[in-house]
């Protein structure tokens, strides 16, 4: 019976640190802001829209880097590219890379709550 304690305090507690942080860097007003904003726009790119929301509000706190990682060099030259030299290549290149990279965030968050 101690050991169901003991992970049950655990788990208060580890929920207890996690709302800590949430509060502390206001997680819960920015998601609020960003929905309401959301459902008042209504954008087809809801996606885009989040991200120039984050850019305009907090343009201190926002770079390419942070919100997409090491992959905005390759987005950037698929972008440079004029439509004569692009090619449908990068395009499934850069598809599988942001793949795997979606994988790999969907399991470390699954571990993180194990």
């Amino acid at each position: 019976m101690t050991d169901c304690n003991f992970t049950a305090e655990s788990a208060a507690q580890h929920q207890a640190e996690l709302n800590d942080y949430l509060q502390s860097k206001s997680i819960n007003q920015l998601f609020i802001q960003i929905v309401e904003s959301l459902l008042i726009e209504k954008p087809d790119n809801p996606i885009g829209f989040i991200v120039e929301f984050l850019q305009k509000k907090y343009p201190d706190q926002v770079c390419e880097k942070t919100l997409v990682g090491s992959e905005v060099s390759n987005r950037a030259d698929l972008l440079k590219k004029t439509e004569d030299s692009f090619d449908e290549d990068d395009l499934d290149q850069e598809e599988d890379s942001e793949s795997r990279a979606l994988e790999t965030s969907i399991k470390l968050a699954r571990a993180k709550k194990r």
